[in-house]
């Protein structure tokens, strides 16, 4: 009896290591929104500068936060930033529009829902989403390299390879997760019997 309660103890000590290290991987995901994900060239970080001094001897908010914004973008920043201009009817560009809300927001969402449900220790829907957003990641990828690279004003920051190195070690580990609740629950049906 005593070895079956060491065995039980054991199961649920090597259970809790994914565990936590899935809620870290949910927090490293959850960080990587906050890096930056492009960095301004020389002439488009002068142009931008040039920009926010004109903005501000406008006493143009707006335009100043967005050129603010894009000095050094991370997606909270952008989606922050661009998100209320296009709902409050501010930031009336379409091609904004078509950028900013699936391209920005999207990833957004996707990576808070998975940092929520790693917290509450779903690993399947983890997976699920994680997929989803590493999808949406490169196509954000390929539409900023049509848009924003390819005019060479931009180059990708440390904050961009982050993210998907944070989405496939969340569904690493949310899969590692899966595979010991597996384990988990042949071990505690073999005890039982």
């Amino acid at each position: 009896m005593n070895v079956n309660v060491t065995n039980i103890l054991k199961k649920v000590k090597d259970f809790l290591k994914p565990q936590v290290a899935l809620f870290i991987a949910a927090i490293l995901l959850f960080v990587s929104i906050f890096m930056p994900i492009m960095t301004p060239k020389k002439d488009a970080r002068r142009e931008l500068k040039k920009q926010i001094e004109y903005a501000e001897m406008m006493d143009n908010d707006s335009m100043r936060k967005e050129c603010e914004a894009m000095l050094k973008p991370s997606t909270a920043k952008l989606f922050s930033t661009f998100v209320p201009g296009l709902i409050s009817g501010e930031l009336q560009t379409g091609e904004a529009a078509l950028l900013v809300v699936p391209v920005i927001a999207l990833p957004l969402i996707l990576i808070v829902a998975t940092v929520i449900l790693a917290f509450f220790r779903k690993p399947h829907p983890v997976v699920i989403l994680s997929v989803i957003n590493f999808i949406v990641l490169l196509i954000q990828k390929a539409l900023f390299n049509l848009t924003f690279i390819k005019e060479a004003s931009f180059k990708w920051d440390f904050g961009n390879g982050f993210m998907f190195f944070a989405v496939i070690f969340v569904t690493a580990v949310a899969i590692w997760n899966i595979r010991e609740n597996k384990k988990a629950k042949k071990t505690c049906a073999d005890v039982i019997q």
